[in-house]
């Protein structure tokens, strides 16, 4: 079926453009992976049964160069994750279609217990009879274990800049102009993307003088085309409320208006 646009599910088992695009990049990594170390994607038996053997399987292997990944902060471990499952969805496609006589890698189960503060079982986890045993859920042994996931930073600035660089920035010649310099201000103030401040809608903009608000949420459409919510200051809410409206007058000076 051709894929759906946007990135809604769809009823009728459609995936998005954006799913497609991230499958795609997940795919070329592993064939450039293969390619570069000459390994035969089609191999999926082990030398023996054991456990230990089974590594030397190329699936295995590179889930072993995600984990160097990781390891070596070029990627976080949910990213690799995210490449892990699609290369595990990718063979099991390759089974279905009979490219491959079994996969190489197994599924297993997992019981999900979920404790409250207090000591007992979470509400969600005890309806429905599950108070004892909990939720069972399938998972393969190509997950990438949890202890490989990075520590969160404590300094919780959005800026990737510190304070001296920020100030050579503001001061630069690129930044003289009112536009380039909103347009960094909302990189830096509102921590969005490049391509987020390249499509700020004008009617995210209020005019600030209509409520005593020091603060304005804003709902932008962002990567993967999710929704989410940021912050905007009365300062820069005012600054862009300007801009708006001096668009507006010579846009209307042009035209005659």
């Amino acid at each position: 079926m051709p894929p759906q646009r946007g990135g809604k599910k769809n009823a009728l088992g459609r995936v998005s453009l954006v799913t497609m695009h991230s499958l795609a990049n997940s795919m070329s990594l592993f064939l450039q992976w293969i390619e570069l170390h000459n390994v035969d994607w089609h191999e999926v038996y082990a030398v023996s049964d054991s456990d230990k053997s089974k590594y030397w399987l190329p699936v295995y292997r590179y889930r072993k160069y995600l984990i160097d990944q990781i390891i070596t902060k070029k990627i976080d471990r949910d990213t690799a994750n995210l490449y892990i499952n699609h290369v595990r969805q990718f063979y099991e496609w390759a089974r279905k279609q009979h490219r491959i006589e079994k996969l190489p890698f197994k599924y297993k189960t997992k019981v999900i217990k979920k404790k409250r503060k207090d000591g007992n079982i979470h509400l969600l986890f005890t309806q429905y009879g599950a108070e004892e045993k909990g939720f069972t859920v399938t998972t393969t042994d190509l997950l990438i274990p949890k202890k490989y996931k990075q520590k969160k930073s404590t300094d919780t600035s959005l800026s990737p800049y510190d304070q001296d660089e920020l100030q050579l920035l503001y001061t630069s010649n690129a930044l003289s102009k009112l536009g380039p310099r909103l347009r960094v201000d909302l990189a830096v103030q509102c921590g969005l993307r490049a391509d987020e401040v390249a499509t700020f809608e004008a009617n995210h903009v209020v005019d600030p003088a209509l409520s005593d608000k020091s603060i304005y949420f804003v709902t932008i459409i962002g990567k993967y085309d999710k929704e989410r919510t940021i912050m905007v200051s009365k300062g820069l809410i005012t600054s862009l409320w300007l801009t708006v409206t001096m668009k507006s007058i010579n846009t209307d000076f042009r035209s005659g208006n």
